[in-house]
């Protein structure tokens, strides 16, 4: 087994985690536009005023991400009218925190405050930066300026100890798409008084796309497959390769002939992927951690004459997290799967708790920690085309 990394310069480090980068034309600021459009809330109110933002096409109902096993109660008619959320993300560059073009984590938590009568504000930081967000977490608990946060760490560890002040402060916070604290797969509550957790299962995430190379390779063999992951570097994607390489024992036509990194970027990805196919031309599957490396990656394809598709000799692309872009190659069957990631409803559902604590409704411990991959909705995890055509409200909850 050949096993290749691409390097990376640490400005990339520091952008990539989970999702591409894109500029936002209002520096990620965004609050509420206030545009005159009426809507009625979960709890039958009427809400005065709405973000042109929560009425484009993909943004998801309340109704789509409070379906599933863990389902919030409402927050009380009146009780939060003219709280303040504020939302901290990777970045206000970062597409999947909802920074670029009016889609992903801040959409959710936007349009879910305002049906309840609040409103939010994506406060920063600018670009990927642990310190930056651990001071906007230290400067909000001593100044109380907003009634409650939503984050999405970049460091799970380093953030804690801000959390807390925060937790002391009287403040409700809830942590996005990875738990606060120092393990990144643990499925409790690790910091105590934090107000809940709202995460996607890592092993999930690993597993599904294994079983999706398990699937393209079973009239293969050998199977020569290529791997390219996120930013190995990050305690994030740390844990993936492990999990991957286990749920592929037993299957021994499987071979990993190339791994390398994408940092979730188009262009790294098309470097990453156009390298191991110089290396390895004799390709059957390439399988990326995320849609938007992967779609660099298929320009290397392309360079190198390989067709990709669910054809018998076409390479099999096995893809994750689910963007607007990799949902539409599923569909076509350009691609054999990617994975559901749910940023909106992750960041609808973390506001949906802040609201019910701002408004002193007390929900069970077990609705404080809800995991997108089996809480939120009844859609499976691996999207591939029969998943897709059996579910066509599915149309990815994020760009990058």
């Amino acid at each position: 087994m050949l096993r290749r990394r691409t390097s990376l310069a640490m400005p990339l480090l520091l952008l990539a985690l989970l999702v591409g980068c894109g500029s936002s034309s209002d520096g990620g600021s965004t609050q509420s536009s206030a545009a005159s459009t009426g809507s009625t809330s979960a709890t039958g109110t009427e809400v005065a005023a709405k973000s042109a933002e929560c009425s484009k096409p993909n943004v998801i109902s309340q109704s789509d991400w409070n379906q599933g096993a863990k389902r919030l109660p409402a927050v009380p008619a009146g009780s939060v009218d003219g709280k303040r959320i504020a939302y901290i993300g990777f970045g206000q560059d970062n597409a999947w925190s909802g920074g670029n073009n009016g889609l992903g984590t801040f959409t959710g938590v936007l349009c879910e405050a305002q049906a309840n009568g609040a409103d939010a504000k994506f406060i920063g930081p600018p670009s990927f930066d642990a310190q930056v967000q651990f001071q906007l977490v230290s400067d909000l608990a001593v100044s109380k300026n907003y009634d409650g946060l939503v984050i999405t760490p970049n460091d799970s560890t380093s953030i804690a100890p801000a959390i807390k002040q925060l937790v002391a402060a009287g403040v409700p916070v809830v942590s996005t798409l990875q738990p606060a604290g120092p393990n990144v797969l643990s499925m409790e509550n690790q910091i105590p008084g934090m107000n809940g957790n709202v995460i996607e299962d890592l092993t999930v995430n690993a597993q599904a796309m294994a079983d999706g190379v398990i699937d393209a390779c079973k009239a293969h063999d050998p199977c020569n497959v290529i791997v390219i992951w996120g930013v190995r570097a990050l305690a994030f994607d740390k844990v993936k390769p492990e999990i991957f390489q286990k749920r592929l024992a037993g299957h021994p036509n499987i071979k990993i002939v190339c791994e390398a990194d994408g940092g979730y970027d188009q262009d790294v990805g098309r470097t990453a992927a156009a390298d191991c196919l110089q290396a390895h031309p004799d390709v059957n599957v390439l399988a990326s951690q995320a849609d938007q490396q992967t779609r660099g990656a298929e320009r290397s394809l392309d360079a190198a004459g390989l067709k990709f598709g669910l054809g018998k000799n076409d390479v099999k692309i096995v893809s994750s997290y689910g963007t607007v872009y990799g949902v539409e190659q599923v569909r076509k069957g350009k691609w054999l799967q990617t994975t559901y990631n749910r940023a909106q409803s992750i960041g609808a559902a973390a506001t949906r708790i802040v609201l019910l604590d701002i408004a002193g409704k007390k929900i069970p411990d077990n609705l404080r920690f809800i995991v997108q991959d089996r809480d939120m909705d009844k859609v499976p995890n691996r999207l591939t085309k029969a998943v897709l055509d059996a579910h066509p409200e599915i149309k990815g909850q994020w760009e990058g």
